[in-house]
């Protein structure tokens, strides 16, 4: 029988779904809270979903690191999907 936190687990995953906008997923190879095969993992599932999706190695950081080098990576991916977007007069 399953128990309650079992039930609770997998009533909150969150991987099976296709995103209709773009994700990139930031990890670190050096992470062992949340280990990068299970960003991989997610990644390639949504993709194979239909979505557009990928995972990007930011190296050989732990996971309070991982944000120093994924937030410059961020912040240049949204620029480059601002500059794509067409702009619309009010």
């Amino acid at each position: 029988m399953t128990n309650w936190l079992e039930l609770a687990l997998i009533s909150n995953d969150v991987y099976d779904w296709r995103p209709k906008a773009p994700i990139r997923f930031y990890y670190g190879s050096g992470d062992r809270d949340s280990p990068p095969a299970d960003t991989r993992f997610t990644a390639a599932h949504m993709e194979r979903s239909g979505g557009i999706v990928s995972a990007v190695d930011v190296g050989d950081r732990d996971h309070n690191c991982v944000v120093f080098a994924a937030i410059p990576r961020v912040r240049q991916w949204f620029d480059s999907l601002s500059a794509a977007r067409p702009q619309v007069s009010p």
